[in-house]
């Protein structure tokens, strides 16, 4: 509920929010889907699998539910773990506009919390746009540096079409043990190049 307030706070003229439950817990289907629907958003969305799949297989069947609708242009992957900086889905935008057929990624700082006192992890940011290439990533990540940078939905805006180059390829997004890092080497295969804000 925390992820979507803060998505709904950003100005959100040109973006929707899918919401999808893949919670196992009446209680929390329950909680979800009733926040959701006081929120009165033109903008939000809740979807549910018809049963509770495994996270691969439910980022696989949210994505193909987000790309059924062809106004779908862009995706962003947010976990019930993630927060948005206030006006930074605006300028997500506004770069989109700008570099509409590319990959976009950008930094997602972390909040330690599993241990006392608490602490707050950022990572390097320039606010400026680099472009870096494939292979330039893969080169990295064989020396397991950077590997916060690579495409793994979680920060990225990725293109419709990327997204379907990916599945035609790989017959699916992201299926796998590490739904995430998955997505991430596959697209990384189909993209030669990619900007990092």
């Amino acid at each position: 509920m925390q992820t979507i307030a803060s998505c709904l706070q950003q100005s959100h003229e040109r973006y929707r929010f899918i919401v999808s439950d893949n919670s196992t817990q009446s209680a929390a289907v329950s909680a979800l889907s009733e926040f959701c629907g006081l929120q009165r958003s033109p903008v939000l969305d809740y979807l549910r699998p018809p049963r509770p799949l495994r996270m691969a297989e439910h980022w696989q069947w949210a994505l193909t539910e987000v790309l059924s609708d062809p106004a779908n242009g862009h995706v962003i992957v947010a976990t019930d773990r993630m927060l948005f900086y206030q006006g930074i889905l605006t300028e997500f935008a506004d770069l989109t506009l700008a570099h509409s057929q590319s990959v976009i990624t950008f930094n997602n700082d972390s909040i330690i919390d599993f241990e006392l006192p608490y602490r707050i992890s950022r990572k390097p940011w320039t606010g400026r746009i680099h472009r870096l290439s494939s292979a330039k990533f893969l080169e990295h990540s064989a020396r397991m540096r950077g590997l916060y940078l690579v495409p793994k939905l979680l920060n990225c805006v990725v293109p419709r079409a990327v997204l379907e180059r990916v599945a035609q390829h790989f017959c699916n997004f992201c299926v796998s043990l590490s739904p995430d890092y998955a997505f991430a080497y596959r697209c990384l295969s189909v993209e030669d190049l990619f900007l990092m804000f």
